[in-house]
């Protein structure tokens, strides 16, 4: 093998490697490593996928101003309280009130699920947030809506919790 073709092997396996380790979306189950989680995805007609720094899977609205986004990390966590988890998701937001907080079950586990009206860069939002722990992961799924909106695509959200389901190989 040449020196451009074994830099060229290189260099494939290395992206390879790296795309593998993000994972992917493949219908409705996201892949990474040897864990999967079932996507229950929003409507897609009003809905796109988009990447957003730090979630495995996102999606925008098409109209604009809403996002419902998920995650798992299954290294380097501990083990947190499901509260000092939530207070993760809400990092960068300011002036949080909380509205709502509950726990709830979701794939055999208890989860937290907590709704806020915080501001981002200023501007009020609405938060849903879910978390849970499972097998050594953490799990979260976030909803975010323009203040006074956040009923419109509420029921996405509520259906990727209920309907959230992990799976490892």
């Amino acid at each position: 093998m040449t020196f451009k073709r074994r830099v060229f092997a290189v260099v494939l396996l290395g992206l390879w490697a790296l795309a593998c380790s993000h994972g992917r979306l493949k219908g409705e189950v996201f892949e990474k490593g040897n864990m999967r989680y079932h996507v229950a995805k929003p409507d897609m007609a009003h809905w796109k996928q988009v990447g957003v720094s730090g979630n495995d899977v996102a999606f925008a609205s098409r109209e604009g101003g809403f996002l419902l986004a998920l995650n798992a990390t299954c290294k380097e966590h501990g083990d947190p309280p499901l509260e000092v988890l939530t207070q993760h998701l809400l990092i960068g937001f300011t002036e949080r009130e909380k509205l709502q907080s509950e726990r709830r079950k979701v794939d055999g586990r208890e989860g937290l699920s907590s709704r806020y009206v915080a501001k981002m860069d200023g501007v009020a939002r609405e938060l849903d947030l879910f978390v849970f722990k499972k097998d050594g992961c953490i799990f979260d799924v976030s909803y975010i809506a323009p203040l006074g909106k956040g009923e419109l695509w509420r029921g996405e959200f509520e259906r990727m919790v209920s309907e959230f389901k992990v799976r490892f190989q």
